[in-house]
This record gives structure tokens, C-alpha cells and sequence, in this order.
């Protein structure tokens, strides 16, 4: 990756530091505009790599899953799952172009199912694939609390 430190568009020129390998230009009002980069503010307060739920993730398709069980609360999982959908990128900002698609937890194939990572959307009790995966989990749900081994 080269060493990029300034772009010029037009007449315009930016300085730049790609400590993360990230810059974000936006033309607003007629003019472009280097957006704050958010990751260099997260790199200068910890000097390495995000971990969590951030390592979770490598790039496998993903897929949201949202469950029908329960009549009434199935079409706001639905909507919950078309917004989630488009968040994404940068401080998960809605994204312009593409959207993680859905599918109803009746609806899931077993080929999506090995191929991709789940989201899922919905207890156990409102989502067939929750209530499935759960029982293969060394998690419990009681009380509304969420029990892992023996935290």
C-alpha cells in the first residue's frame, strides 16, 4: 500500500495521516470535505487492535434472522431487521449502496445457515433458529439475565 500523505481533487488539496488506512471524503454544498476520521480518535487512545466482537467477524457473508413465532411481535422484528440491515461502516452509519440481507427464521436454509454468519433477531420463545442454537450453547437465559458458564 503506498504511503499516501495528501489528495489533491481539483484545485483542492488534503493533508493526511492513514494511520488506520482509512479517509473519507464527502462533497458537501459543492465542496469537498475530509470527514474526521473516527479511527485515528481510537487509535490514539489505545495503541492496538480492536478485539471482542470486532474479531468475530472476518468477512464470511452475513445474514439477518429475524423470528415469526410470536403473531404480534414478528412484523416489528421485521423492522427491526430492515433497519439493522442498513447500518454498517464506520460507527455503523446507514449505508448508500448495499444492506446485510434478511430472512424470517422459517425461511432459512440449511445452505445459509453453513455459509454465513447469523444475526438473529428475537428471544428464543420468537425465534425458531434461537431457541435451536441455544440449546447447543453453554448459555442459559434466566430471569431476563444472560449466563455464561458461571458468570
Amino acid at each position: 500500500m503506498p504511503d499516501l500523505r495528501r489528495i489533491d481533487i481539483g484545485e483542492v488539496s488534503f493533508e493526511v495521516n492513514l494511520e488506520t488506512g482509512v479517509a473519507e471524503l464527502i462533497k458537501e454544498r459543492g465542496a469537498w470535505e475530509l470527514k474526521p476520521n473516527y479511527l485515528n480518535e481510537i487509535f490514539r487512545k489505545r495503541k492496538y487492535e480492536v478485539g471482542g466482537a470486532a474479531n468475530l467477524y472476518q468477512g464470511d457473508p452475513l445474514l439477518i434472522v429475524y423470528g415469526t413465532v410470536d403473531a404480534k411481535l414478528g412484523p416489528q422484528l421485521r423492522v427491526a431487521a430492515e433497519d439493522l440491515a442498513k447500518c454498517g461502516g464506520p460507527l455503523f452509519a446507514s449505508m448508500r449502496h448495499t444492506a446485510i440481507p434478511i430472512v424470517a427464521d422459517i425461511e432459512l436454509t440449511p445452505a445459509q445457515e453453513a455459509s454465513h454468519n447469523l444475526i438473529l433477531l428475537g428471544r428464543p420463545e420468537e425465534n425458531l433458529v434461537s431457541a435451536r442454537i441455544l440449546e447447543k450453547l453453554p448459555i442459559e437465559i434466566e430471569s431476563g439475565k444472560l449466563i455464561v458458564g458461571s458468570r
